[in-house]
């Protein structure tokens, strides 16, 4: 239950940060680390690869995060969870693979 919170949490904080990210053209530090943004080579491009990836780590980290906890009350996914945690964990890896290749490219 708990790791089910912490994942749910962390989708919100990703989807909300993407966004403010966007808006504002400042990469924020949870992706870039303390970079300076003067040092970065290209923030625009650097957005703009990680935008959709982000957000789509941070839908299914909610969703991810809901079927959890809503498996722990109601005990309805039997070992599809464990399908959906796999499919969690790939998606993740994806993510930071494309994080890591921004970083160079961009950073």
């Amino acid at each position: 239950m708990i790791f089910d919170l912490i994942i749910l949490v962390y989708g919100v904080y990703s989807i909300v940060n993407t966004v403010k990210m966007k808006k504002t053209g400042e990469p924020g530090k949870w992706l870039t680390g303390e970079l300076p943004v003067k040092k970065m080579k290209d923030v625009d491009g650097f957005i703009n690869y990680m935008y959709v990836k982000t957000m789509i780590l941070g839908v299914l980290s909610i969703a991810y995060g809901l079927a959890g906890i809503i498996d722990e009350r109601l005990q309805v996914l039997g070992p599809i969870k464990y399908i959906l945690l796999l499919a969690f964990l790939a998606v993740f890896i994806i993510f930071c693979v494309a994080l890591h290749k921004a970083k160079k490219k961009y950073l």
